[in-house]
């Protein structure tokens, strides 16, 4: 508000010696045909001083504003550039997070599997020491237990060994997403 006030002050002091400086020029103010040459020649001072003047005062404006739009379209770009920065990493670390998620779903599927393929192996462990103390048991159920415990042993072999692939894969997304591993139990 004070400001306002200076401002307006300045403005009615600027006019009041405008003002003074006319009528010190031309007291005969109101006789036109008397000073017309005067205010011709008054006019022709006037504009061709405040003319450079005014262009002077554009050109420097200009010149400012086109440094303050530079400035604000660096900062612009610099933000811009920062804040792709930033979506790519958001993106690589939802990748990240769908790859982790695919592969923990297929460790649980391969470790129910292993688990239901060490149930056939011990059963078939039982069948063959029952057999073996004596128990009467049909050749036929004790081959068909043979092949099914076979079987679950070569599934087993190739599940463990994609679980150490997929143990792989996990700890490489842990450390490329920045994890330190050293802090974090791994599945065994």
């Amino acid at each position: 508000m004070i400001i306002r006030l200076l401002d307006k002050f300045i403005f009615l002091v600027l006019i009041g010696a405008i003002s003074y400086f006319y009528y010190l020029q031309f007291p005969s103010f109101f006789d036109y045909e008397k000073c017309k040459t005067q205010l011709n020649e008054f006019g022709d001072f006037v504009g061709g001083t405040l003319n450079p003047v005014l262009s002077f005062f554009a050109l420097v404006l200009l010149f400012q504003t086109y440094s303050m739009q530079r400035k604000e379209l660096k900062s612009q770009r610099d933000e811009l550039r920062a804040n792709r920065y930033e979506f790519q990493k958001t993106t690589k670390a939802h990748e990240n997070n769908v790859k982790l998620s695919a592969l923990v779903i297929i460790s649980q599927d391969d470790q129910k599997k292993i688990m239901a393929n060490e149930a056939i192996i011990t059963r078939h462990i039982k069948l063959m020491e029952a057999h073996d103390n004596g128990a009467d048991i049909e050749d036929s159920i004790i081959n068909y237990s043979h092949i099914q415990n076979t079987k679950a042993i070569t599934d087993n072999v190739l599940l463990n060994s994609r679980l150490e692939i997929i143990k792989a894969e996990i700890q490489e997304i842990l450390c490329d997403s920045g994890v330190d591993l050293s802090k974090m139990p791994l599945i065994d």
